[in-house]
């Protein structure tokens, strides 16, 4: 074939530009209006990243409007991806430096980012109220930023301010509740809630009062009553809303015949709200009634028995219960009803694949990802066949595509909190938890009875350090499943490190001493063990082990009695019993090591730790006791040889590479510690420790100072509670030259270390640098003096010590 005739070749970018030229080419403005319609209309439904998507497209047509930046920074804003946003609003500004709304949401903005931000954020807010001081918008979003940094006292002067140039403005209202129901003035608080109450009748505001009336139990009738009253005022569309919400806190205070009956009422009032009809099952099923809640969800179908969506909300419910087959033939019938609706397809395939995951069945696996396939080809923005090609994603363990398709049925349907379950479940098993954190959180917003979720929230809370949420969590699913002990025992670690042990022992002993699963007695035993009562801790340990022999942290607990009691043979005859029924458990072949450590037996000792990592060689824990007793043993190459070993057979795993990064760091060897760590926080983004220790060392070799903040940042997240990361947080901002917030995180460090910590000099010496910095020459000087007084007499000085003495001197004037 020959070239084709010049005219039909493309024109060049001149050619393209002059005939745009010539015959006027420009943004259609058709289109234009489209995307932002559409867009529009997204963000107003609260599919914030298909708004985005829309919005973007209407820029690349016109770039430079301000308000279509503005419209995709809400959307992102929405999202959650804070960064984006805020460049968008930055580009409004830009664009627009008068657009007032744009500068108070910059503002607010600043709040999510780093300390320094957040004061930028508080003083751009406080400049717009001096330059706009008629305008209420610009008081809210200083109150706003004020309460969102707890500092509430403040915040109250400037949203009465709000109130008093729009007296009706629900937003300043709200903020004005907030601050008074924070700082424990509830007298004050109230008014406000029952004023926002008669300004917007709606579910919210109900919503809101009701939650602060519940903190009070001496007002419960006061609760009833504007519960009852509050279903004559909201909006009709509400009214199932306002029975549920009273129905969930009769539940809360365990007064389960009434919410059932008030469901009934509502049913009765309401049509037979197939909603209504679902939470009295479910609350009947808790309670184990479940010939109940199966008529219950009978009845509804008798209501709509030829509704495809009442058979769905059945199917729901027996899968829920645990009756996947059940769900699947209740499927049948709405596909039998519907078997067009894609909706209704897609339910059916869910199932189908759930039967297929039970069954191990492959083929049933593939007919359901083929369904969900065939829909996304007729539709490839179908929600329902998103979420099934999700949950196919999860199955096989590819985490990120099940984020992605997750993500992409919320962009298009909406908030829909299954999917955001599946979402939240992936990055926990990434380790990425406080992602996992926020879709959860999502997840029982939209799904407020989706148990598992609030199960993996608690874990997740567990896990970074947030007791007062596990406590939320874990009684929300022991309300409906008090059998459960997983959810006891993380309870009951909360409220211990709450220092509320009365209480973490009531919660356990709640199970009668007979039908106690080892983890609840296992449980008592470590709260006997911190009290000192070692008889009491030995008889529920042995009580734990009669019921599971091969318990590993019950196994544990025991040896480390009978060492302190000299009864290491018991031990080793318990252990070894164990070994013997799960010789393949390298964790157990560990303890049988450490008895025979224990007990002087060197060689059989190695010879099990050998064993060991024979069986498993990832197993952390025979790392970290062969790398102890080869130290003993003056053995020290050879325990860096063996790590390196272990990081030979497994080089992603997080743990050997942050226990390699530590020895190189102690002896010196900052560019491989720097690789160890890199490494560590790669393969496992949830390790603080690998995080606040990359940090440490990049500030303190000349590193990237920004990065070294992100990564501190992150660590403190991840361990909230920790004194050395909260040293670190603070070393890295006075390092960047942001001394005031950096004060306060070397007072948190120094209360987590008790008096007589090595480490507490130094970092009361690093707080006196900030407080030097910071101007407060005084402070300076009190923090130089204790960081003096801390360092023991006769101890070798350390190296910042003639630093403090120099520094206290001249903050003297010369004079000591």
């Amino acid at each position: 074939m020959g070239p084709s005739p010049p005219s039909r070749a493309l024109p060049s970018g001149f050619a393209l530009l002059l005939l745009c030229l010539l015959s006027a080419c420009g943004p259609d403005p058709g289109q234009l209006d489209e995307h932002r319609e559409r867009g529009a209309a997204h963000l107003e439904a609260g599919r914030h990243r298909a708004a985005a998507l829309e919005l973007r497209s209407a820029l690349q047509i016109d770039p430079n409007d301000a308000e279509t930046h503005f419209a995709l920074a809400q959307a992102y804003w929405g999202a959650g991806e804070f960064k984006a946003a805020f460049w968008e609003i930055e580009e409004t500004v830009r664009l627009d430096p008068a657009h007032v709304e744009a500068r108070t949401h910059k503002a607010q903005l600043m709040l999510y980012g780093p300390a320094e931000e957040k004061e930028q954020g508080l003083a751009l807010a406080r400049t717009l109220t001096e330059e706009h001081p008629d305008s209420a918008e610009t008081w809210i979003a200083l109150g706003t930023a004020l309460n969102r940094l707890d500092r509430f006292e403040e915040s109250i002067p400037v949203v009465s301010k709000a109130a008093s140039l729009d007296p009706e403005d629900i937003r300043a209202i709200r903020l004005l509740a907030a601050a008074h129901t924070a700082l424990g003035d509830r007298e004050k608080a109230e008014p406000f809630y029952q004023r926002f109450c008669q300004l917007d009748p709606g579910l919210r505001s109900f919503a809101e009062y009701t939650r602060f009336l519940s903190q009070d139990r001496e007002r419960d009738e006061d609760v009833y009553e504007l519960l009852v009253g509050a279903r004559d005022v909201v909006p009709r569309t509400q009214r199932v809303e306002i029975y549920a919400l009273l129905a969930d806190f009769l539940l809360y205070r365990e007064h389960y015949d009434q919410a059932e009956d008030i469901l009934r009422k509502g049913i009765g009032a309401e049509g037979g709200s197939l909603s209504l009809f679902y939470k009295l099952a479910r609350i009947q099923a808790a309670r184990g009634n479940r010939v109940a809640a199966e008529a219950t969800m009978d009845e509804a179908v008798e209501f709509r028995p030829y509704d495809p969506f009442t058979h769905l909300e059945v199917a729901k419910f027996r899968r829920e219960q645990g009756d996947i087959y059940g769900a699947l033939a209740a499927a049948d019938r709405a596909v039998a009803l519907a078997p067009r609706n894609r909706t209704v397809r897609m339910r059916h395939a869910e199932l189908r694949l759930e039967e297929g995951y039970d069954r191990r069945d492959r083929v049933t696996i593939l007919q359901a990802a083929e369904e969900a396939e065939a829909v996304l080809e007729e539709n490839p923005s179908d929600p329902a066949a998103l979420f099934v090609m999700a949950k196919v994603a999860f199955a096989k363990g590819d985490y990120d595509e099940a984020v992605a398709s997750a993500q992409r049925a919320v962009d298009v349907a909406g908030h829909w909190g299954e999917a955001y379950f599946v979402m939240g479940s992936a990055l926990y098993l990434q380790g990425e938890l406080p992602g996992a954190r926020t879709h959860l959180a999502n997840a029982l917003r939209y799904a407020p009875f989706l148990l598992e979720a609030d199960r993996l929230l608690a874990r997740v809370h567990s896990r970074l350090g947030e007791d007062q949420l596990v406590l939320d969590s874990t009684v929300r699913v022991l309300r409906r499943n008090g059998s459960d002990a997983e959810m006891r025992v993380l309870l009951a670690q909360s409220l211990i490190r709450l220092d509320r042990m009365e209480e973490a022992l009531a919660v356990l002993e709640r199970v009668p001493e007979g039908s106690r699963p080892p983890e609840i007695s296992y449980a008592l035993a470590r709260i006997r063990a911190l009290e000192g009562d070692r008889t009491a801790a030995r008889r529920l340990l042995t009580s734990a082990h009669a019921k599971d022999t091969a318990h590993f942290d019950v196994l544990r607990d025991l040896l480390e009695l009978d060492r302190l009691e000299d009864r290491l043979p018991e031990s080793k005859r318990r252990i070894r019993q164990a070994t013997s029924e799960r010789p393949d458990d390298a964790r157990l072949v560990v303890l049988r090591a450490q008895a025979a450590l224990f007990a002087g037996e060197l060689e059989d000792a190695e010879k099990h730790l050998r064993r060991a990592l024979e069986i498993d060689p990832n197993e952390q824990l025979a790392y970290q006791v062969l790398g102890a007793y080869l130290v003993r043993s003056g053995r020290t190459d050879e325990m860096i040889a063996t790590y390196e070993a272990a990081l030979a057979n497994d080089v992603d795993s997080a743990a050997i590479n942050t226990v390699l990064g530590s020895i190189y760091e102690r002896q010196g060897r900052t560019g491989d510690a720097l690789a160890r760590y890199e490494a560590a926080v790669r393969a496992d983004p949830s390790l603080g420790v690998a995080k606040n220790n990359l940090a440490q060392l990049l500030v303190e070799n000349g590193g990237d100072l920004e990065r070294a903040l992100e990564l501190a940042q992150q660590a403190k997240e991840l361990l909230p509670n920790h004194p050395f990361v909260a040293d670190t947080l603070g070393w890295v901002l006075y390092r960047k030259g942001v001394p005031e917030p950096a004060v306060d995180y070397f007072r948190e460090a120094e209360r987590g270390l008790g008096d007589d910590h090595p480490s507490l000099g130094e970092v009361r010496y690093r707080l006196a640098l900030a407080h030097e910095a910071s101007g407060d020459r005084r402070a300076a000087r009190r923090s130089l003096r204790e960081a003096l007084d801390s360092v023991p007499d006769g101890d070798a000085k350390p190296e910042w010590a003639a630093d403090a003495r120099a520094r206290l001197i001249r903050l003297h004037g010369g004079l000591l």
